[in-house]
């Protein structure tokens, strides 16, 4: 009863003062807002299951390829692979096999690109997928039916086929071969992102026509980085054992395929099945656990502030405690009092928090679903809801007894004698201490943190790519229907396709490449074993590119020493090579090394080194071997624009139609937007941690600002004596000041010892590589005390503008 009483008055007295609870309705309503999303993504990663039946022993495999004992491949399988693993099916439950891909879309006028995947029936049934229309594959859909028939996805059938619902039955023309459309996945169906967080199948269609070549079937010495098996495990069956088992099997056929290749002599092939739920995950976990951890101590930032207007109130109610102690209120009822008026504002900041955290979501859910896995999924559940409303009562309830804990209970019976002449409710050092000592402390771990990750994301942004991207776009011409008996009728053809596009008015230049400098995927295009021996010496595997002469001045590249290719070397495919630096150093670590061979497997006579180049600086990619060689070989080409103008994929395909009727564009894609797009990430980084910067900084300004007011108010009548006999304005500054010193230099010792720690830990954490900044250190630490600086000057500027005899009498 007491209780309700007590919510009634809070009420009517918090609609007397606005200002009060709207503060801190908007400051811990923001932030508690911002921490309840980023812990409903945390507990949406950690927590929240999969979408599928037994997620526990749904795997997908990867090989982890080693010569030597180093790593060269992470994951990278072959066909006969996949094939011998299905040989030990009594592993698994079920199984198939799975690739990914892009394809065009031929009976598409405008040859729009499909991302597709060749799979079998038991993909889906492992997943358990539903269907706005029609059915998954069956039965006669499994490896060796050849049935070619197509599962669509329901935002391809929304933006492809504008929801149709005859879209049963229609078909997909996809190298030559037509898919007659027998369903489409569930609205709310979540595609396991298996390959990449950003990559979105749109079509699915058997495994039988996966467009490999008679060479990929059968050669134990080509690997791919995008096909896999997937399975469920046996419900007995260990995955350590099936990963022994099946790296047994793997080894003995690959070395027993490959006798006599000295490239592959040392090479391990370790097999692993790993969970979806760590495929799909990645380390992302530990990336949102920090993120939980700075909203945290942004967190803590606001209820320090929030504190201080929490005394603040208690002091200015300090009169109307004296009047319920001389009525005979005893302590509980004191704290009963302030817990009701502040557990109205703190539950009106949680539904706030509530508004804030689902805007939040919505935001996360459209703009970071290329680089935080299942984000897709997130919304508001019970279990956020739950822990906003306890975060703000337990809040609630820290504000209530550490406010009652500064109220003097003896005191205030006799204050009311007195009028209250001479009393108030005065907030005791060590508190002022203790709160100024953790804003400053907070501040300056966020302030640090948020300094140190937005300088190496700006370092990334700013870093540049080593050649030449603006107005640079690569260019991938389709041949697939053109037929031609000799090499140089198809040399000829693609010199003729190369005029057609530098005949258009708004090219400025065009090369022949068969790779970008800088591919859409983590990877480089196309990679090949190398060997600076005949049969043996350093194994290397760069990055390939065929390329005539114009490839490396049109992008700019420089040449560190030797040559450029010509056209001659071109025309006559001459056995010369360019290299950059890095495998220059792989090769000799002087990096001398022209003139030098380099052999390709299976081939007698090697390339030799005419010209080595500087390193591409490529986003997400650590600096890998190049190797470009002089050759036509491929309709791909780079395309230098002239300023401000680009072609358009059908004009594209008008000048691919003029030079023969079977040729269309296969890709095309501008350096600069695939720059931005490996940048996307960092440029997150930098926006969030500049917005939790200037975020922490504002809070903290406005609470060193709080406890200087205060300060001032305390010693509002010695500071005007002070005054009155001759003190200068700087003089009151600097005892302000100097009341801040112990918890500035406390705070400050304690924020970096903090650090420190954080270092270390992160440093010798596998998941993290770190350096310790000490310009972020200094930066921070000058932040906060240029903070303090002005908020002692604001805070005592009323005192210093108005005359001593206010200060004196004690008049506002």
């Amino acid at each position: 009863m007491l209780f309700n009483k007590n919510l009634r008055n809070a009420a009517k007295n918090l609609m007397l003062a606005p200002g009060y609870l709207i503060t801190i309705v908007l400051t811990l309503g923001l932030t508690l807002g911002a921490l309840s999303s980023i812990f409903n993504l945390n507990y949406l990663l950690n927590f929240e299951p999969l979408p599928y039946p037994d997620q526990s022993r749904l795997v997908i495999s990867n090989w982890r390829h080693t010569d030597d004992g180093k790593l060269k491949f992470a994951n990278a399988q072959n066909y006969p692979g996949l094939r011998e693993m299905a040989k030990s099916a009594d592993l698994f439950e079920q199984y198939t096999f799975i690739k990914y891909g892009e394809e065009i879309l031929q009976n598409d006028p405008s040859k729009s690109k499909l991302k597709a995947a060749y799979t079998g029936p038991e993909f889906m049934q492992l997943l358990a997928a539903e269907y706005e229309l029609g059915r998954g594959f069956q039965e006669s859909e499994k490896i060796d039916s050849h049935n070619p028939v197509a599962v669509i996805s329901y935002d391809f059938w929304q933006g492809h086929y504008a929801g149709n619902r005859d879209v049963i039955g229609k078909t997909l023309e996809i190298q030559d071969t037509k898919f007659s459309i027998i369903g489409v996945t569930s609205k709310h169906f979540v595609e396991p992102q298996l390959m990449s967080i950003d990559n979105k199948t749109q079509a699915w269609m058997p495994w039988d026509f996966v467009p490999e070549t008679e060479k990929d079937y059968h050669d134990w010495g080509l690997f791919f980085i995008d096909i896999f098996m997937v399975a469920k495990l046996k419900t007995d069956q260990p995955s350590k054992q099936a990963d022994l088992l099946l790296s047994n099997a793997i080894n003995e056929k690959f070395h027993a395929e490959n006798t006599g290749v000295a490239y592959f002599e040392s090479r391990q092939i370790e097999v692993s099945l790993k969970k979806f739920e760590t495929v799909i995950l990645g380390d992302t976990q530990s990336q949102t656990l920090l993120m939980l951890a700075g909203m945290v101590i942004l967190l803590l930032i606001a209820a320090v502030n929030v504190t201080n207007l929490v005394l603040a109130r208690a002091a200015n109610n300090h009169r109307k405690f004296c009047i319920k102690a001389a009525l005979g209120a005893n302590k509980w009822h004191i704290f009963s009092a302030v817990l009701a008026e502040i557990s109205i504002v703190m539950t009106t900041a949680a539904v706030f928090s509530i508004m804030v955290a689902a805007i939040a979501n919505n935001l996360l859910a459209n703009f970071a679903q290329d680089h935080i896995p299942r984000v897709a999924e997130l919304q508001l559940n019970l279990v956020t809801v739950a822990f906003s409303f306890s975060v703000a009562w337990l809040l609630a309830l820290a504000f209530a007894t550490i406010t009652t804990q500064q109220v003097k209970y003896k005191a205030l019976a006799g204050a009311i004698q007195t009028s209250g002449k001479g009393s108030g409710l005065q907030i005791s050092k060590l508190l002022r201490t203790t709160l100024m000592t953790t804003q400053v402390t907070l501040s300056a771990l966020l302030v640090t943190c948020n300094a140190y990750v937005l300088s190496k994301a700006l370092d990334n942004i700013q870093k540049p790519l080593g050649f030449d991207s603006e107005q640079v776009a690569y260019v991938a011409l389709e041949l697939g229907g053109v037929n031609l008996e000799t090499r140089e009728q198809w040399m000829s053809l693609v010199q003729d396709l190369k005029t057609s596009i530098a005949n258009h008015p708004s090219v400025a230049a065009v090369s022949i490449g068969s790779n970008a400098p800088m591919a859409r995927t983590k990877n480089m295009e196309w990679t090949i074993a190398v060997t600076t021996e005949q049969g043996g010496g350093d194994r290397i595997s760069p990055g390939v590119a065929l390329i005539d002469e114009q490839y490396v001045p049109l992008i700019g590249l420089p040449i560190q020493q030797g040559r450029n290719v010509t056209a001659e070397d071109v025309a006559n495919r001459n056995k010369v090579a360019i290299i950059n630096r890095t495998m220059a150093k792989q090769i000799d670590p002087s990096g001398d090394v022209l003139n030098r061979p380099v052999y390709l497997p299976r081939q007698k006579d090697p390339y030799i080194i005419v010209g080595i180049v500087e390193d591409i600086q490529v986003p997400e990619q650590e600096n890998s071997p190049r190797f470009y060689i002089p050759s036509i070989s491929a309709a791909s080409f780079m395309v230098k624009y002239k300023p401000n103008v680009t072609i358009s994929p059908v004009e594209f395909n008008q000048l691919a139609e003029k030079v023969h009727s079977q040729i269309y564009l296969y890709d095309t894609y501008n350096m600069d937007e695939i720059h931005g797009q490996k940048l996307s990430l960092d440029k997150v980084f930098a926006w969030i941690s500049a917005s939790l910067g200037i975020l922490s900084i504002s809070l903290a300004a406005i609470g060193l600002y709080g406890m200087f007011s205060y300060s001032v108010t305390l010693r509002k009548f010695e500071l005007g004596v002070r005054m009155a006999i001759g003190a200068a304005p700087n003089h009151i500054i600097s005892l302000l000041l100097k009341d801040a010193l112990v918890p500035l230099l406390l705070g400050s010792a304690i924020s970096l010892v903090s650090l420190i720690g954080i270092y270390h830990y992160l440093s010798t954490s596998s998941l993290f590589l770190v350096e310790l900044d000490i310009t972020s250190i200094l930066i921070s630490l000058l932040i906060i005390v240029a903070i303090s600086i002005l908020s002692a000057i604001y805070a005592s500027n009323p005192l210093i503008r108005n005359r001593v005899i206010y200060s004196l009498r004690g008049d506002n």
